[in-house]
């Protein structure tokens, strides 16, 4: 609910108030016959009720506008998990409230746009005592041109632990389960700073575009699993708090369009550069370890529209992805996929069609293979109102045509899980539109 005032020509009274509430439940149950593990029965149900009011001043000034108020909410949770294997019961609740005092200005002076976001904030926890918190959000724009800018913004906020991470015994799968030992952490928080520096240029009447984005994140105080001990197959994990998980990532792109012959077909040319960079704390065999995850993404896409033609756009995309983990300087798992998709399209007066050609190379530590595929679509309009269409996904897959496998590495604390399959859902489907 929103309630405005006017004050006067340049004032304005605002008065907010929001409620939110959520409950769920969920059941998890495994029997497996062929696994010596024991039979998993696990009942889990969760509520949260959330409420705040805020009461804002609004000023508008000459160059800039000011907005100054207090606000306050109050979030309660309830979590209960219930496994019937050892009859074992976790109750949860969390309430905390807090009292803010938020303050916004913001304006342009010059070729310069600013904002200016502060709010000092009284967190109430109900167990463990009060905390004082600056939550600030602030930006800063030079504008060269009107679509040529220079951005750099900061922010400094909290965030709660999920309460679902802190149950003392989580089962997340028949091998997977995560044991707590620090009730203390129900009402803990970590902390989360974060400098971004961007670049954008966009020229429409030149058909270019050009932007560089670089962030920097910090996050204190953060919730990690981390693989404590493998005993018959399962792997028991523990969810502990490190100091510090500090993240750098670049996101670069940029395309140009030409447009060639008489006609004037069309050309553009485009890539991208996506890089990232994690360290962080982990535990590996009982000693605390430095944790590096090095990702980067290079790409590059040519595409070429003609006039006049059967085909509307034909275009070609190379793709390179790498990932690699690290423990204290040493390299444990590489995986690169390299990715290069041809596509074709076309139309005419009632049929239009895509076609994508696909090869894809994996390398990892064990093993390097290739697969290639299709995609097809095709759609045929009868009448106005009577269409009839073919759609298929991995065709070479789905016909045996290709020895199809998968791979996924993902890093998660101090373990890296690679995840191989041959397993892929092609299909091929026709099917008619009417409209009535």
């Amino acid at each position: 609910m929103k309630l405005t005032h006017m004050l006067g020509d340049s004032a304005i009274f605002d008065l907010d108030m929001d409620y939110y509430y959520e409950n769920f439940s969920r059941d998890y149950k495994t029997q497996l016959s062929n696994i010596e593990t024991p039979d998993i029965f696990q009942e889990e149900s969760f509520s949260k009720s959330f409420f705040s009011t805020q009461g804002n001043f609004k000023f508008r000034l000459e160059k800039s506008a000011l907005n100054i108020g207090i606000n306050s909410t109050n979030n309660i949770e309830f979590g209960k998990l219930y496994s019937r294997s050892n009859s074992n019961n976790t109750d949860l609740k969390r309430n905390v409230s807090t009292i803010g005092i938020p303050f916004y200005l913001s304006g342009g002076i010059k070729k310069f746009d600013y904002k200016i976001s502060i709010s000092p904030t009284l967190i109430f926890k109900e167990q463990s005592g009060n905390r004082r918190f600056l939550k600030m959000s602030h930006s800063l724009t030079y504008n060269i041109e009107s679509q040529n800018k220079l951005g750099l913004g900061y922010s400094h906020n909290y965030k709660f632990y999920n309460l679902n991470s802190l149950y003392d015994t989580i089962v997340k799968d028949y091998n997977h389960i995560i044991i707590n030992q620090n009730e203390s952490n129900l009402e803990k928080f970590s902390t989360n700073d974060e400098l971004a520096l961007s670049w954008f240029n966009n020229n429409v009447a030149r058909s270019k575009s050009l932007h560089i984005i670089y962030r920097y994140n910090r996050k204190q105080d953060f919730l990690q699993s981390v693989l404590d001990s493998i005993s018959n197959n399962r792997f028991f994990y523990s969810n502990l708090i490190f100091d510090n998980k500090q993240t750098h990532t670049l996101n670069t792109g940029a395309k140009k369009g030409f447009y060639v012959g008489k006609v004037y077909h069309r050309l553009t040319i485009g890539g991208n550069f996506n890089l990232k960079y994690s360290s962080y704390p982990t535990i590996v065999n009982n000693v605390e370890a430095l944790a590096e995850v090095n990702s980067w993404n290079p790409e590059a896409k040519i595409t070429f529209a003609p006039r006049n033609f059967f085909m509307s756009e034909m275009g070609n995309r190379f793709e390179w992805s790498e990932l690699s983990f690290n423990l204290d300087g040493k390299e444990t798992n590489r995986q690169s996929v390299f990715t290069n998709t041809f596509s074709i399209k076309g139309f005419g007066d009632k049929v239009s069609w895509n076609l994508d050609f696909i090869y894809r190379k994996y390398n990892t530590n064990d093993e390097i293979f290739d697969v290639p595929d299709t995609h097809l679509e095709f759609k045929y309009d009868l009448s106005e109102k009577l269409s009839f269409s073919i759609k298929g996904q991995s065709l070479l897959t789905l016909f045996n045509l290709n020895n199809y496998s998968f791979i996924n590495t993902v890093s998660d604390g101090n373990t890296v899980i690679q995840t191989k399959t041959s397993n892929n859902l092609g299909y091929l489907i026709l099917y008619t539109s009417i409209k009535f």
